[in-house]
């Protein structure tokens, strides 16, 4: 066939992040002795969970090079809604697919 179908996207639904920080000294994990050997305690933006909205808005195309072979190309950019502004999320794909 060989036709090139580009698209866009978009879409909302929950992002669950982990805030999972780590901090070494000399090369030696100290995280889970920060607060016994350093005196400092994590804030709660280095450290636990949280579930926030998310939106996605993207593009891509979807060629078919023969009858039965689909060769997908996109790129997505996601914004996680927090209240401190905002994370940015992004990502690019390669999709190969076969008809049945």
């Amino acid at each position: 066939d060989g036709t090139v179908h580009p698209y866009v996207l978009a879409g909302a639904g929950i992002a669950s992040v982990k805030q999972d920080a780590s901090f070494a000294v000399g090369g030696t994990d100290v995280t889970s002795s920060l607060s016994t050997q350093f005196g400092v305690t994590l804030g709660s933006d280095l450290s636990g969970s949280f579930v926030s909205p998310m939106v996605v808005f993207g593009a891509g195309a979807m060629w078919t090079p023969g009858a039965r072979m689909i060769l997908d190309l996109q790129f997505r950019y996601g914004r996680i809604l927090v209240d401190d502004g905002g994370i940015n999320v992004s990502r690019a794909g390669v999709g190969i697919g076969v008809r049945f």
